[in-house]
């Protein structure tokens, strides 16, 4: 993305001069795929695999928990919930600012249930 000066702001030698923008800016096209970037050089830095990258580049897998990434929102499920609390402050350690709801109703518009009685997710 390049950017004109302000107005009373000159370049070099009176030239004219356009910014390059080093980072993305929220709501700009490019903004969702920066961020996935970066959350994924993270998660891959903290040794979570990518075993399907070729076919679904936001599943991502550490010690038999998965996380499933969608623009902004991540879903984490395995069976031992102390290990994914533990993923997520590995997670939150690492830099990244995560907001935990306890339980998910519905993700990328598919509902979800959850059977606690005889723990199945459907």
């Amino acid at each position: 993305i390049f950017l004109k000066l302000p107005q009373g702001c000159t370049g070099k030698h009176g030239k004219k001069t356009v910014l390059k923008l080093q980072r993305s800016l929220y709501g700009l096209k490019q903004a969702a795929a920066c961020w996935f970037d970066k959350l994924r050089d993270g998660l891959l830095d903290l040794g979570w695999k990518q075993p399907l990258s070729n076919l679904e580049p936001c599943l991502f897998v550490k010690d038999n928990v998965i996380c499933l990434i969608y623009v902004d929102d991540c879903l984490f499920f395995g069976a031992d919930e102390a290990k994914i609390r533990s993923m997520i402050q590995d997670i939150e350690n690492a830099g990244f600012t995560l907001t935990i709801e306890e339980d998910v109703y519905a993700f990328l518009g598919v509902e979800v249930k959850f059977n606690k009685e005889n723990g199945t997710v459907t």
